[in-house]
């Protein structure tokens, strides 16, 4: 997990805590303060910033993408805004809840 804010433009995110606690700020620099431990998942939209603020190192986190597609990084700079947006406005959702597949109730809150 990126130690600094950062965010896909391109694809949603699953993050899954392997092993140890890790704390995430998600939702940019002002954004919402989360303690994740072992077997927690947390799934990411595009567009969305996130970083590990942790300040211990003994954790594992996994990250996968829908289809298993390739991700892009992007920190939210002026720059960056015009194609970003175009991005995120292309991200399809997901046919499928990473965890639970066509079942899962990701599947119908994203209906």
């Amino acid at each position: 997990m990126l130690s600094y804010d950062h965010f896909h433009s391109n694809t949603h995110e699953v993050l899954a805590v392997v092993y140890g606690n890790v704390t995430l700020q998600i939702g940019g620099s002002k954004g919402q303060v989360i303690e994740l431990s072992a077997g927690n998942v947390f799934i990411i939209p595009p567009g969305v910033g996130h970083c590990a603020i942790s300040t211990q190192t003994n954790y594992q986190v996994v990250g996968g993408y829908p289809n298993g597609g390739s991700w892009d990084l992007f920190t939210g700079t002026a720059d960056e805004r015009k194609q970003a947006l175009e991005n995120i406005s292309k991200v399809s959702l997901p046919t499928k809840d990473p965890i639970f597949g066509s079942t899962g109730i990701l599947v119908e809150l994203w209906k």
